[in-house]
């Protein structure tokens, strides 16, 4: 027991729980935003927006396309400082060179897409240069966790979501959707400046070396990759909200929907969150075989408890939850709700925890194969689910989703753990995922 306290000192000591609680306030801070935004706005406006913003959601989960957690990784403090240096110099003109190739995308499709609601082309329009503001927000934070400074990294996302919740509210209650979106504009603009203000000692806008170009290359490969997987692994709820939109075109049913899927969507950052504390010590042990096949074990268990609790909760009180949250306008979403909840225990308890676990073990690629099958299975499932069951198919397609790749992913954790506990080595490789983007 003493191990384990003082392991739990030396992360408070490196700073992990100012991230945790960082993430959780602003996880928490976002979750509130979205219970005025719906209380604010009309129902039927609230669709309208959530369509649009959809847009924006599922065109930033490339983000740099993986170039933050790249950067994450190959400015550690294990670098020599001019590296590091180059390092942030080629991440910030590469990653902006993407989010600008983001922003073209976006404007493209609000201008020449077909629609299922066409009062969302002028919103999504609004939206296209979001990404560009929105990498630089990102780019300092990941400099900051580069560095160490992890209360100024915890200080910027707290700033950031409160910003923004002070700032969409103040903006729906006074222009609707579109003050809501410049609430949002105005946010990330507070956020950068402030980040670059905390980093301005540390990044080359103009001065310093250029990396060679086999880094270059690793950069880049690391990036890919991790960009892809991280796209993957979060597309779930998004997709569905696009299918609703262009297939169901109902503004209502749209908001119904998207309100259902809050809290479960929501709530994943506590399983998150007990898996970045975990996960460091699953890397560190990833050569000792006896413990890593006896603590997986306690930690499935443990997070079977805590994922089963809360999804119990989630589905016997969804009626109350949505009547006191957002009133009697979204019972028609309890059903949806009940359905997620469910969901949220697969996803807590077998996806996630397998995924992390199997990251530690350096099983990144066989992650990678599931994320593909998860992603192009939920888009099929979602388009014949959505045309003949409406909402409610969408959520029983994201249920199916993540049972299957639970599937996939569980079985394949215990072979693993199996081959560990004959005497196998892990395949522990350096191109492991940093905790947060799980």
């Amino acid at each position: 027991m003493r191990k384990y306290l003082d392991k739990i000192k030396k992360l408070v000591k490196t700073g992990l729980f100012h991230i945790m609680g960082a993430t959780s306030i602003n996880k928490i801070i976002a979750f509130l935003s979205s219970i005025i935004l719906v209380k604010i706005i009309s129902k039927y406006n609230y669709g309208i927006f959530s369509s649009a913003f959809n847009v924006f959601s599922i065109a930033i989960l490339f983000n740099g396309f993986g170039i933050s957690s790249a950067t994450l990784f190959f400015a550690s403090d294990k670098e020599e400082e001019l590296t590091r240096r180059s390092t942030y110099k080629f991440a910030i003109r590469y990653g902006f060179l993407i989010n600008t190739l983001i922003s073209l995308a976006i404007f493209c499709y609000a201008c020449w897409a077909p629609l299922g609601m066409e009062e969302t082309r002028p919103y999504i329009l609004s939206l296209a240069p979001m990404p560009m503001i929105y990498f630089f927000t990102d780019y300092f934070a990941i400099v900051l966790r580069t560095r160490k400074e992890n209360k100024r990294y915890a200080l910027l996302l707290n700033v950031n979501s409160i910003s923004y919740l002070i700032l969409a509210s103040v903006g729906s209650w006074l222009y609707g959707i579109g003050g809501t979106i410049a609430g949002r504009y105005v946010s990330y603009a507070i956020t950068a400046v402030m980040g670059f203000i905390f980093t301005r000692k540390f990044v080359p806008l103009r001065k310093g070396d250029p990396v060679t170009a086999e880094r270059r290359k690793r950069i880049l490969k690391y990036a890919f990759f991790s960009g892809g997987v991280t796209a993957l692994n979060t597309i779930l709820y998004r997709i569905d909200i696009f299918l609703i939109s262009a297939l169901v075109a109902d503004a209502p049913l749209l908001a119904t929907y998207k309100v259902a899927a809050l809290v479960p969507e929501n709530l994943n950052f506590i399983p998150a969150s007990v898996l970045v504390v975990f996960l460091p010590l699953f890397i560190e042990h990833s050569e000792d075989k006896k413990w890593v096949v006896k603590n997986a074990k306690k930690l499935f268990l443990a997070m079977a408890a805590l994922c089963g609790t809360i999804s119990l909760l989630m589905f016997i009180f969804a009626g109350f939850a949505i009547r006191i949250l957002w009133g009697e306008q979204y019972m028609d979403g309890v059903p949806v709700f009940r359905v997620l909840a469910i969901s949220f225990f697969f996803l807590g308890t077998f996806r996630s925890t397998s995924t992390n676990i199997l990251q530690a073990l350096g099983k990144v690629r066989f992650n990678l194969c599931v994320s593909v099958v998860a992603a192009i299975s939920n888009f099929i499932l979602d388009y014949f689910f959505i045309k003949i069951y409406g909402i409610m198919g969408a959520a029983v397609a994201t249920l199916l989703v993540t049972v299957i790749a639970s599937i996939l992913s569980f079985p394949y954790l215990l072979k693993s753990l199996r081959d560990i506990d004959k005497g196998g080595k892990p395949a522990v490789t350096a191109q492991v995922e940093s905790p947060e983007e799980t």
